[in-house]
């Protein structure tokens, strides 16, 4: 318990840290463990390590963020369908990104973008997992934050989202490898072929398997006006692991 308090408050300084990016910051901080090393103050030495692997991972996520320079570019993207829910008009879809170019020379790179969330209008049929070269037309991830209302830029920011926008159709989207079903997916279409369609498959699903995406509007209204809707999000991922150690 002594040492947990100093732990929680060199990560929360070295998150800080990396979202000022303090100029001579890292400097200061290889000073500072190598004065501790020397005077073998090994608490110290693990507390700086603890704030400067924060603060890396703070500096890593927001140098993966799309450039300013390239908002509103096409660019050539391949990745992995991570998720995707249809919206009606469209299909949101969030990409891990393998690789990326901007199709137009002497744009900046951005090589490190790791997740995108984009729209796809007049999307084909989509699966999970399935890997697609697709011409994107995105935007650095921000959002309108008034106060009491729900903050969406830092939603993405939590996500681990690195850009929005949409998918153009020229050059047209191509399949590169269809996907091959995961054990969540196996274990979905299990779940639907011994139960009845409705209520029940749906929240079976949202609380074993942390399939959310399957619980519709009336649903997630109610979990709101209960105050339950934290534990419908993480009772998917609880009962999982509880269900595998049960199993082993």
């Amino acid at each position: 318990m002594g040492v947990a308090a100093p732990l929680a408050v060199a990560a929360l300084l070295g998150a800080c840290l990396g979202a000022w990016t303090l100029a001579g910051a890292f400097g200061a901080v290889a000073i500072a463990l190598l004065i501790c090393l020397a005077a073998s103050r090994y608490l110290a030495v693990a507390l700086i390590v603890v704030a400067a692997f924060c603060a890396g991972q703070v500096l890593m996520a927001r140098g993966a963020a799309l450039p300013a320079g390239l908002a509103s570019a096409d660019l050539a993207v391949t990745g992995r369908i991570l998720s995707l829910s249809d919206e009606g008009r469209f299909v949101r879809v969030r990409v891990a990104v393998a690789s990326c170019r901007p199709l137009e020379a002497g744009r900046l790179p951005c090589e490190r973008l790791r997740h995108v969330r984009v729209s796809w209008y007049d999307a084909p049929s989509l699966a999970v997992g399935e890997r697609w070269s697709l011409t994107l037309r995105m935007r650095p991830p921000a959002g309108f934050a008034n106060p009491d209302t729900f903050d969406y830029g830092a939603w993405l920011w939590r996500e681990g989202i690195d850009a929005t926008g949409y998918v153009r159709n020229a050059p047209p989207p191509q399949r590169l490898v269809d996907a091959s079903p995961g054990l969540r997916e196996r274990a979905l279409e299990f779940l639907e072929a011994h139960t009845q369609e409705g209520v029940a498959r749906r929240w079976l699903a949202a609380l074993t398997l942390g399939a959310g995406e399957r619980l519709e509007d009336s649903d997630w209204t109610l979990l709101n006006a209960s105050g339950t809707t934290h534990l419908m999000v993480i009772s998917g991922l609880h009962v999982g692991l509880a269900a595998t150690f049960v199993l082993f």
